[in-house]
């Protein structure tokens, strides 16, 4: 691949000049594609790509001091690569950055910061998370007592078919019988 393909080479550098605030520039650190991001007068160094499904980072948004992917929205740290925002869990790589004498330079692959024990996203939402364990549980306590009613329910279809209430444009809502999930109740 030629290096018109990848961008310029940026352990070579680039002219300061080439990189405007709020902007971002894709090259590469030998084969490796990297992002380089001038926000609030620092120069930032990233992977090029998302870690969730690959990504283009360069075509995503700015917010504040994170870049957001523009497919799914993960959100990544533009200081040290962490994932800040699901679906994204594994932090982008990162690189050294000097600007001197007009030159931005990309220097080595930084170490990966530590994982920290916290969740991704912050507990705002304690309420709707409560309510969504809540709803989670209801469902499977249905799902097992379904089992438990069955053989009442064959019974009595000797007698007469079991009607379900529901939205149906019969009179009184009623349904066909129906207890084949995969096919229509129609």
């Amino acid at each position: 691949m030629a290096d018109d393909d990848k961008g310029p080479d940026l352990a070579r550098g680039i002219a300061s000049a080439d990189l405007a605030e709020g902007a971002m520039l894709t090259g590469h650190v030998g084969e490796e594609e990297v992002l380089l991001v001038r926000n609030g007068g620092t120069v930032s160094a990233l992977a090029a790509h998302c870690t969730h499904y690959h990504g283009p980072l360069a075509e995503g948004l700015i917010v504040g001091d994170t870049i957001r992917c523009p497919w799914h929205h993960a959100c990544f740290s533009l200081r040290n690569g962490d994932a800040l925002a699901a679906p994204a869990l594994s932090p982008l790589d990162c690189w050294a950055v000097t600007e001197r004498d007009g030159r931005i330079v990309v220097g080595a692959k930084k170490e990966p910061s530590k994982p920290k024990a916290t969740r991704l996203l912050p507990s705002r939402h304690a309420d709707a998370d409560a309510r969504h364990r809540e709803v989670a549980r209801r469902i499977r306590v249905a799902h097992r007592d379904r089992f438990r009613c069955m053989p009442l329910l064959r019974r009595s279809s000797a007698r007469a078919p079991p009607l379900c209430r529901g939205r149906s444009p019969r009179p009184g809502g009623l349904q066909k019988r129906h207890d084949r999930p995969d096919e229509s109740p129609i």
